[in-house]
């Protein structure tokens, strides 16, 4: 026969292992609520806007600015403040919980990634028509970024989901190169990054890697495909700044993308 602490210690045990098993059950399906609710992909063309460009700014990227130093006598500025390349960003998403029905909400996400962007160029070049020459300064770098955002979603219809937030990204530069073109002479308009595979004398330079902040507005629609997936255009548009340490900042007057989206629903 079993004493009368015996049977407690039994119940007690029992209790216990029931609570557990409750919290246990709770804490499972809260994870599975605050859990990856969505992956998206976007493949687009972006582009940086800088607030300003000179020469003297191009060369402070460059680790030895004594190596950047040419004759430039004679010869008439032309600035670029605009740089452009491809960018593929991977996300994840998450749908934030109601706290007081404990259901998601199906017209929010928070979206949380990575994203590789193509190389862009930043020139400042000096020309001389009646010489036929040109010198181009050239800073190259790749980016890799961490962003973030927040999205309302609507559909329209059944065919069609539309969004809009709001979102920021962080980046480090890598492949950081700074060029010194020297080539013939190219007319107004044509773009001096013709010179990279036009150019005589190309020597190529160590540069200072960049930190870079951005923060920008998403929006985009989609045409639904099924009823977890969706295809459709990405677009976002924003400002920023590009810091070099010890350097003084460049702000970019205005950040932006045109992409293809492709997003995918793992819960409802």
């Amino acid at each position: 026969m079993y004493t009368r602490k015996m049977r407690f210690a039994i119940c007690t045990i029992i209790i216990i292992a029931g609570l557990g098993a409750k919290a246990q059950k709770n804490t499972a399906n809260t994870a599975i609520k605050r859990g990856v609710t969505a992956f998206s992909y976007t493949l687009g063309a972006e582009t940086d806007r800088y607030n300003s460009m000179s020469i003297s700014q191009l060369t402070s990227m460059a680790k030895d600015k004594s190596q950047l130093q040419r004759d430039l006598n004679g010869m008439t500025e032309e600035v670029s403040t605009r740089t452009s390349g491809l960018g593929i960003n991977f996300n994840l998403g998450f749908t934030p919980v109601n706290k007081s029905t404990g259901n998601l909400k199906q017209n929010q996400e928070i979206r949380v990634g990575i994203g590789f962007h193509s190389a862009k160029e930043a020139m400042v070049s000096f020309k001389n028509q009646e010489l036929d020459t040109s010198i181009v300064f050239c800073n190259r770098n790749s980016e890799v970024t961490l962003e973030g955002s927040y999205l309302i979603k609507e559909n329209w219809g059944k065919k069609f989901t539309w969004y809009v937030g709001l979102g920021s990204t962080g980046s480090a530069s890598f492949n950081n190169q700074m060029i010194v073109m020297n080539g013939k002479y190219f007319e107004q308009g044509e773009h001096p990054s013709a010179q990279v595979r036009m150019a005589e004398n190309k020597v190529v330079y160590s540069a200072l890697p960049s930190i870079n902040g951005r923060v920008f507005i998403p929006w985009g629609i989609h045409v639904n495909l099924s009823e977890k997936t969706s295809l459709g255009l990405d677009l976002r548009r924003g400002l920023g700044v590009q810091w070099i340490p010890s350097r003084k900042a460049n702000f970019i007057n205005k950040t932006g993308m045109v992409g293809i989206g492709l997003s995918h629903t793992l819960a409802r």
